[in-house]
């Protein structure tokens, strides 16, 4: 399991409104359900050392849509998704995030931090408000870093 498909499982688990519409680099085109959530992976760098295995820093995007005509406000509605998914400084969603992932677990999550947080509008023909958030996760494979020196 790759670090952003260990997201994608987070959220889905966080039961927010966008209900298991939680896609992995772009929604399905048309008809879409919203509230939905797009997750990508922006960048996943290799470090080495010689001391064995390290904890990889990935930076994972995640975009939360609502759009005009779903609710009374879609900027309220996109904002409170992204709440959902940001959730406190506890762990209760992606923000503060510790556990493992999979059965047995295939990737270890340190921690899960926000780095940013940014609303657009699209002013196509579906009317979208997005809310962008990029993440910061630490991992590691259960068998990263319990070896000795190679």
């Amino acid at each position: 399991m790759n670090v952003d498909q260990a997201v994608i499982y987070r959220i889905v688990a966080l039961q927010t409104a966008a209900g298991a519409r939680v896609y992995m680099l772009r929604l399905p085109q048309m008809p879409t359900t919203l509230p939905a959530v797009r997750v990508q992976l922006i960048d996943d760098p290799e470090e080495y050392h010689l001391r064995g295995g390290t904890v990889g820093r990935a930076r994972v995007q995640v975009d939360c849509f609502a759009e005009e005509g779903s609710g009374v406000d879609p900027y309220a509605d996109v904002s409170e998704l992204a709440d959902e998914v940001n959730g406190d400084d506890a762990g209760s969603g992606m923000s503060g995030w510790v556990g493992t992932v999979g059965s047995p677990p295939t990737i270890e999550i340190t921690g899960a931090f926000r780095l940013d947080r940014a609303a657009s509008y699209d002013p196509d023909e579906r009317r979208r408000v997005r809310m962008r958030m990029d993440f910061r996760v630490h991992y590691r494979r259960p068998s990263q870093g319990q070896e000795g020196s190679p």
